[in-house]
């Protein structure tokens, strides 16, 4: 970084729009195994059922219009 750069950090909600920059964060070379950080949010069963990859569930996570990539275990 050079010494003019503002090293100020931004933080958004993930919304369909900056999904890939969370993917980008979170999971760069796309691998299908990786957690997506779904476990602590989802049960596999619920994971399952949002997509048929844990990249797909969070993305059905982040499309929802309220409490984007949030869901509730009850």
């Amino acid at each position: 970084m050079a010494a003019d750069e503002d090293p100020t950090w931004a933080t958004h909600p993930v919304t369909p729009q900056r999904f890939e920059d969370f993917g980008d964060v979170i999971n760069a070379s796309r691998r299908k195994t990786h957690c997506w950080c779904l476990s602590h949010r989802c049960t596999q069963r619920q994971v399952a059922e949002l997509g048929d990859t844990r990249e797909d569930a969070m993305r059905a996570l982040t499309a929802r219009a309220t409490g984007r990539g949030h869901l509730s275990r009850r």
